[in-house]
C-alpha cells in the first residue's frame, strides 16, 4: 500500500503551498474599547476552505470561561457573536496580569479575525488573526502619533495587549512614553502563564504620547496587539488596530496603497525602526528620506496612489487610513519573498468595500476571485512607482453583488505570490487589515507517518522553480520508504529560498499470529469463537479461499483454516503473519500398546495410522505435556517435556517398553497414564 502527503508551503498551511493567513492555532488578546463611545457588539468571523472544521475558543488561564464549540461547512464561513462574555475578553485594567487570553483551535485550516462592530456603528475595526506568524518573542510597537484619543469615559487610549502561550513566560517591557504604572525608558519584567495577557497602555491621550518604538521581549513565544481608541479625525473618532507580527517577519521592502481617507486628513504611515541606523528609501530615490535609529519613528503623508518604501535595514510600517474621516490602520506585509497564492476574507459590511493587491508583474493577468477570472482583469493594475517595473498593483472597489457581506470569498493567483488588503467603510466607521501571508514559506513544517512494509511520497501541492531533497533528488516530490528526518530547500520566487525539515515515523507491524490460536473441538459441529488481539478498531476475516466470513474481534468459526486483517488508528492495515487452524474430530484419548518403527523417516505424524510413532490420539487437547519411556531394566530411553507425537524408536531393540505420560490439564497440574509398549520391527 502506498500513501501520499501533500503539503501546502506557507507558514498557515504549514507546508508546501502559499496561502492566506490560515492555521488551526491562534493566540489573540482583546483590545479594551471604551463603552464611553462604543464597544460592543464584537464577534470572531471565521471561514473553512475545502474541509468542514471544528473550532474551539477558549481562555486557558480562565477556569470559568465555558469553551465555545463552531462547526464550519467546506468552503464557508461563520460568525460567533462573543458579546455576552465582553467582560472575560477585554483586556483592561492596564498595568495588571490578567486571565483574558484567547486561543482559537481548529481541526482544519481555518482564517480568523476579531471585529469591534458597535451598536452605533461609530467604533469599528478589524483585528486580522495571524496564527503562527503572530507569535515571536521580539517585538517594537507602532503607533500612529498625528492624532489624539477622544474625550470619552471612559478615557479611551493607545495600548499593546500581550498573551503568553507557555508557562513562565518572562516579558520585559521597554516603554517609549510614560505608561501606565511605569516611566519611559525603564525596562521592567513581568511573568505570566499560558493563557495570561498584559496591557502596557499610554499615560496620557495626545498622539505624541503614544509609546510608538516601546520594545517587547520574552524568554517564550507571546503574541502583541497594538490597539489607539477612538481616535480623533476631525468629527469622527474610531479605534485603530491590528496584531502585530515579531522583529524576525518584518522586512526592507514595502507597498503602500493609498485608501479612502478624505484630502488632506492626514494619511501617512509610520516607519518603525529596529537596528541604528536605518535609512527609508521613498519611490526608488536613491536619496534617502529619513535615517533613525532602532525605536524611532518615521511619519510620511501618503498622497499618491502607492508609495514604495525600501529600508536598509528591517523595519515596521504601520499604514493609517480610512474612509472619509472615519479612521483605520494596519500593519502592512514586507513584499520580499512573502506572500500568498490563495487569500480568504469574510466582508464584514455593505459599505464602500476596497481590495487592494500587489505583486509582481508576471502575475497580473492570472488571478480570479471566486473562480471568475473577469473581476480582477491585468488591464486595472499599474506600475508601482520605483520598484524598476517589477511591481504592479490595483485597487478595485466590489459591489456586494460580487463580493457579498458575511460570505466567503477566495482570490487566487494562478501563477505566483500577491499581498491583499481589504478597506471597508460605512456606517459610520472603517475596517482595514492585510490577509495575505506576511512570513516566508515554511516547508515541511508538519510531521507524516506510514506504515511498515508501505511507502509514503512526500509533494508539494503546487510548482516551483526548483527543489532540493537531503536525499540528492532534485524532483518536486520523493518516494519514502525509511523513518526519519528530510529537509527540502525550495526556491518560491526569483531569489527567495526557503527550507525545512519533515520528521517521518513508520509504525510497526504488530505481528498478528492467528497460529497461537489453534483449536481443536471435540465432537461439536457448532461454530468455535476465536478472538483476535485486541487495539485495533477494524477487523475483516477470511477463509482459505479469501472470501470474507466475519468482521469483529471475534469471529464464529467452523472447520477451516482463517486469517485476519486488523486496521489500527493509525490507518494501518495488517494481515495476520500466520492463519488460525479449527478442527473437528474425536477426541477420546488412545494410547497405542505397539508400534512398528520401521517407516521411513518423517512418517511419525503424517503416516501416524500405520503406528510408526508413539501416536497418541487427542494428544492437541493437553499442549506441554511430558513422556517418559523405560526398558525392562528401568533405564530411560527417551524423555519429552513437551511431547508431540514425535517418537519414533528406530534405534530401540524389539522388546516390550514401558512408559509414563503426563498429560498436562487446562489448571496447570499433570495428570499421570503409565503402561507398556511393544516395540516390533525397529532397525536396531
Amino acid at each position: 500500500m502506498k500513501q501520499r502527503i501533500f503539503f501546502l508551503i506557507c507558514c498557515l498551511w504549514s507546508a508546501l503551498y502559499s496561502t492566506a493567513q490560515i492555521d488551526t492555532l491562534f493566540w489573540f488578546v482583546a483590545p479594551e474599547a471604551t463603552t464611553g463611545h462604543g464597544d460592543a457588539p464584537v464577534t470572531f468571523r471565521m471561514a473553512a476552505f475545502n474541509d468542514p472544521a471544528q473550532v474551539i475558543i477558549d481562555q486557558p488561564a480562565n477556569p470559568f470561561f465555558m469553551p465555545l464549540v463552531t462547526n464550519i461547512a467546506p468552503n464557508s464561513a461563520v460568525s460567533v457573536d462573543v458579546t455576552a462574555f465582553l467582560n472575560s475578553l477585554e483586556n483592561q485594567p492596564a498595568n495588571q496580569i490578567l486571565n483574558k487570553g484567547i486561543r482559537i483551535r481548529s481541526n482544519a485550516f481555518i482564517t480568523a479575525y476579531y471585529e469591534i462592530i458597535t451598536s452605533c456603528q461609530c467604533n469599528p475595526e478589524i483585528f486580522a488573526l495571524k496564527g503562527k506568524n503572530a507569535l515571536g518573542t521580539d517585538f517594537y510597537t507602532p503607533f500612529q502619533t498625528a492624532w489624539s484619543n477622544g474625550n470619552y469615559f471612559p478615557v479611551p487610549y493607545a495600548a499593546a495587549d500581550i498573551v503568553a502561550t507557555e508557562d513562565n513566560t518572562v516579558v520585559t517591557i521597554t516603554p517609549s512614553t510614560a505608561v501606565i504604572g511605569h516611566a519611559p525608558g525603564t525596562p521592567y519584567q513581568i511573568t505570566l502563564n499560558r493563557g495570561e495577557t498584559y496591557s502596557m497602555a499610554a499615560q496620557f491621550t495626545a498622539g505624541p504620547d503614544h509609546p510608538a518604538g516601546s520594545h517587547i521581549t520574552s524568554n517564550k513565544p507571546i503574541a502583541v496587539t497594538i490597539k489607539d481608541d477612538s481616535v480623533g479625525n476631525g468629527s469622527c473618532y474610531d479605534i485603530m488596530g491590528d496584531q502585530l507580527i515579531p522583529t524576525d517577519l518584518i522586512g526592507t521592502e514595502y507597498i503602500v496603497m493609498k485608501g479612502f481617507l478624505a484630502a488632506g486628513a492626514g494619511e501617512a504611515i509610520y516607519v518603525l525602526a529596529t537596528e541604528d541606523n536605518t535609512s527609508i528609501y521613498i519611490d526608488g530615490s536613491a536619496t534617502p528620506a529619513a535615517t533613525i535609529n532602532t525605536g524611532q519613528q518615521w511619519s510620511y503623508i501618503i498622497n499618491n496612489s502607492t508609495t514604495y518604501v525600501t529600508t536598509t535595514a528591517p523595519a515596521y510600517i504601520l499604514h493609517a487610513t480610512g474612509e472619509g474621516c472615519e479612521l483605520a490602520e494596519a500593519v502592512l506585509p514586507p513584499i520580499e519573498c512573502t506572500g500568498s497564492r490563495k487569500v480568504y476574507f469574510v466582508r464584514s459590511v455593505d459599505g464602500a468595500f476596497g481590495v487592494n493587491i500587489m505583486t509582481r508583474t508576471e502575475n497580473i493577468g492570472n488571478f480570479t476571485l471566486n473562480g471568475n477570472a473577469t473581476l480582477i482583469p491585468a488591464a486595472s493594475f499599474n506600475p508601482v512607482v520605483g520598484s524598476a517595473g517589477e511591481w504592479m498593483s490595483t485597487q478595485i472597489l466590489f459591489s456586494t453583488v460580487n463580493i457579498p457581506s458575511e460570505e466567503f470569498t477566495v482570490v487566487e493567483n494562478s501563477t505566483g505570490l500577491f499581498h491583499l488588503g481589504t478597506i471597508n467603510g460605512g456606517g459610520g466607521g472603517c475596517r482595514y487589515g492585510y490577509f495575505s501571508d506576511f512570513g516566508q514559506s515554511n516547508p515541511l513544517e508538519i510531521s507524516a507517518s506510514f506504515c511498515e512494509g508501505d511507502t509514503i511520497t512526500i509533494e508539494p501541492n503546487d510548482d516551483y522553480l526548483s527543489y532540493a531533497w537531503s536525499t540528492g533528488a532534485t524532483t518536486s516530490s520523493i518516494e519514502v520508504a525509511e523513518p526519519g528526518e528530510y529537509s527540502l530547500t525550495v526556491e518560491t520566487s526569483p531569489n527567495c529560498i526557503d527550507s525545512d525539515t519533515i520528521q517521518v515515523e513508520m509504525f510497526l507491524n504488530p505481528l498478528i499470529n492467528l497460529a497461537l490460536f489453534d483449536t481443536l473441538v471435540c465432537d461439536d459441529p457448532d461454530p468455535v469463537a476465536i478472538t483476535a488481539p485486541a487495539g485495533f478498531d477494524t477487523y475483516v476475516w477470511f477463509d482459505a479461499d479469501g472470501d470474507q466470513v466475519a468482521f469483529d474481534q471475534t469471529a464464529f468459526l467452523t472447520e477451516g483454516r482463517y486469517s485476519v486483517v486488523a486496521l489500527d488508528s493509525n490507518g494501518c492495515y495488517w494481515p495476520s503473519i500466520a492463519p488460525v487452524i479449527v478442527d473437528f474430530e474425536e477426541c477420546d484419548l488412545v494410547i497405542p500398546n505397539i508400534i512398528t518403527p520401521n517407516g521411513p523417516p518423517g512418517a511419525s505424524i503424517s503416516q501416524s495410522n500405520d503406528n510408526n510413532a508413539f501416536f497418541v490420539k487427542s494428544l492437541r487437547l493437553y499442549p506441554d505435556s511430558k513422556l517418559s519411556v523405560f526398558n525392562r531394566w528401568g533405564q530411560r530411553v527417551y524423555h519429552s517435556d513437551d511431547y508431540r507425537n514425535d517418537w519414533v524408536p528406530r534405534d530401540l531393540s524389539e522388546g516390550t517398553y514401558y512408559y509414563v505420560l503426563q498429560l498436562r490439564q487446562p489448571n496447570g497440574t499433570y495428570r499421570n497414564y503409565a503402561g507398556d509398549v511393544t516395540v516390533v520391527g525397529s532397525n536396531d
